[in-house]
């Protein structure tokens, strides 16, 4: 489940503490909250101590995860993570369209600087 806010989490928890049959009551007092924080945390006031939100999570068995799916970047990549662009060297074409591993290889070493001797053996 996303949770894009105070609320969403207030509302997992609630929903997490009525599945395990725990009171407000019981799970304030194993949390080390007040039964007052607890409900003020249920319906999502952002006005909650970061550590007792913790708390109540841990009691819950509930794991909070955090990533950039949001991001522009992200949206164009299906599993939620940057895929990073690498910059193809000017010169160096997309597709070599049938040509040996040898040329390819004396092309790569003329832009970088490399001696093409290396690939004097790969013909074949």
């Amino acid at each position: 489940m996303r949770i894009r806010s105070a609320g969403d989490l207030g509302a997992i928890a609630r929903e997490r503490r009525r599945e395990l049959e725990l009171s407000q009551h019981e799970l304030a007092r194993r949390a080390g909250v007040t039964r007052q924080w607890l409900v003020r945390f249920e319906k999502g006031s952002t006005e909650v101590a970061l550590a007792k939100v913790f708390a109540v999570l841990r009691e819950l068995n509930l794991i909070l995860r955090a990533d950039n799916s949001g991001s522009p970047q992200a949206r164009e990549t299906p599993v939620g993570y940057v895929i990073p662009r690498v910059e193809r060297p000017q010169g160096v074409p997309t597709r070599q369209g049938g040509a040996r591993l040898s040329e390819m290889r004396e092309r790569i070493a003329s832009l970088d600087g490399s001696s093409s001797s290396r690939s004097s053996g790969d013909r074949g």
